[in-house]
């Protein structure tokens, strides 16, 4: 038997890029469509990557935020715990910090809670608890008291 007579096996790779195609317009063009079909394949996976890895990356945002706020929570009910057995009107981080509720707190993202209201006492009417973390301190989360 000769080669040519050989039943040739077609895979994937060999329908994809033919060992042999006539060097005509049509064979050029084949192989043109081929290119553009591997190319828009694979467009197609780098944007699926992307997509795939940017909400990944938000949902980790926001578990971060949801356990910062966690965080900025339990030092305001231990403000309040220490308003009430004190009658003072405002109170320190440093003060709070001796507290071992307060003192247990991990940071979540390298935040420094000692920075909360950027380092100010907290008062009893406050508001708002607002804290900056992250490498360069850009996020900020913000806890509105109730």
């Amino acid at each position: 038997m000769f080669e040519s007579q050989i039943p040739r096996r077609r895979c994937l790779s060999a329908r994809l890029f033919p060992a042999r195609l006539p060097m005509t317009a049509a064979g050029g063009a084949r192989r043109a469509a081929t290119l553009v079909k591997v190319v828009v394949i694979a467009a197609a996976a780098v944007f699926a990557v992307v997509l795939i890895a940017g909400s990944v990356m938000s949902g980790l945002r926001l578990k971060t935020e949801r356990d910062i706020r966690a965080n900025l929570q339990t030092v305001w009910i231990e403000a309040n715990r220490h308003f009430l057995e004190t009658g003072a009107e405002d109170v320190g981080y440093d003060e709070l910090g001796k507290n071992p509720v307060v003192a247990q707190l991990r940071a979540v993202d390298r935040e420094d809670y000692s920075r909360i209201n950027d380092g100010k006492r907290l008062s009893r009417t406050e508001k708002t608890l607002t804290l900056k973390y992250g490498a360069k301190k850009k996020s900020e989360v913000v806890y509105e008291t109730p």
